[in-house]
């Protein structure tokens, strides 16, 4: 999934409902990270991840 077809599905929910990232049928707190070639800004990435907060504590990420 590309980020404009998140952002095109999100587009039909209320926009303030609380997002949830669900992981053995808990939610969890999440961040979002980005990468691409060295040196890659959000403008710039090649991909954008969702890392569980909880699981992934040792990798940079920025909050959401």
């Amino acid at each position: 999934m590309k980020v404009k077809d998140l952002i095109s599905a999100l587009e039909h929910f209320n926009q303030e409902a609380r997002v949830d990232v669900v992981v053995h049928c808990h939610p969890e707190e999440f961040s979002l990270s980005w990468g691409g070639c060295e040196g890659s800004e959000k403008e710039t990435c090649d991909s954008v991840s969702f890392y569980v907060d909880r699981l992934c504590s040792n990798e940079q990420t920025e909050n959401k």
